[in-house]
């Protein structure tokens, strides 16, 4: 036993190192990419409209994966046309992955966030009644990237919390959406891989695992 736990340990942190290094060569990348300044591959938008016009292309246009990193999950966003709109996905094959989760000093959740991970657990369970062809997965961990995904045709990343914000803060916002389908690949990779991993797995996922009818 004790040494299939000390070969668990050591085949996890070297996922976690490996994993570490794609992310340090990702960044390379994205930063050749900046400097380039090709227009093409690489381009900036910095208002609540055009990130949410963003992201419902990302829902409307997604057939192999669509990916959603947000530090805060809300009902402002995740409300029943998000619902509906990833339900379209799942339906015509896409798998839709989602994290969330920023850490900080314990405290209730609000209403509006409880909402919001109660319509994604309906809409898991929904997708598992209906046997969609697209995989429906979402994770709570700590977590606060800001990634949008759409299979390889865009990634987004920046300011802005795609499952949060509903574009009605006057916060300035700013992210950069690349087009280069060799970064979207290794990204895609990255976040699927990460999304998956045992050291994401919560209290949740464990008791999922021991008691299937669990539903603490």
């Amino acid at each position: 036993m004790g040494g299939a736990i000390a070969g668990n340990r050591i085949g996890l942190a070297r996922d976690k190192r490996q994993l570490e290094e794609k992310r340090r060569s990702l960044d390379d990348m994205l930063d050749r990419l900046k400097a380039e300044g090709n227009q093409k591959k690489i381009k900036t938008i910095s208002t609540n409209e055009e990130h949410r016009e963003t992201l419902f292309k990302a829902m409307d246009r997604a057939n192999d994966k669509l990916i959603i990193l947000s530090g805060w999950v809300t009902s402002y966003v995740v409300d029943k046309d998000f619902q509906n709109k990833l339900a379209l996905c799942l339906q015509r094959g896409t798998d839709v992955y989602i994290g969330y989760g920023y850490q900080y000093e314990p405290r209730p959740k609000k209403d509006h966030e409880t909402e919001a991970v109660a319509n994604l657990k309906d809409l898991s369970e929904w997708c598992d009644l209906q046997d969609t062809k697209g995989h429906f997965v979402y994770r709570e961990y700590p977590n606060h990237a800001k990634l949008l995904i759409c299979d390889e045709m865009f990634a987004v990343t920046g300011s802005f919390n795609w499952l949060s914000n509903a574009g009605r803060s006057l916060n300035e916002e700013r992210s950069w959406i690349v087009y280069d389908k060799q970064f979207i690949s290794a990204e895609l990779d990255i976040v699927v891989d990460g999304l998956m991993s045992p050291l994401k797995s919560t209290k949740q996922d464990v008791l999922k695992k021991i008691f299937p009818w669990s539903d603490r």
